[in-house]
């Protein structure tokens, strides 16, 4: 069976937390072979303000955890519970 990429909604903000727990998740379980990738997709961006450039790293899809995996009920089970 091979992976697939599927978006998960999360809380706007909470992307980095939620990520964190599935890698805590993964570990726990032993599922490195079924989820492969996770991702929070962001850009940088060059702001200026009061003449000073800054670069900042901006969130590409708030509310959005992008993750490659083979899916099974029990890991559809636990995400959702994230």
């Amino acid at each position: 069976m091979s992976a697939k990429w599927y978006v998960v909604n999360v809380h706007s903000g909470c992307e980095k937390k939620v990520a964190q727990s599935i890698n805590e998740q993964v570990a726990l379980k032993k599922w490195e072979d079924r989820i492969l990738e996770i991702l929070i997709p962001t850009e940088e961006v060059v702001e200026v303000k009061d003449n000073v450039q800054k670069s900042v790293m901006k969130k590409m899809l708030p509310g959005y955890v992008i993750i490659k995996m083979i899916l099974t009920k029990s890991i559809l089970k636990h995400i959702k519970r994230m």
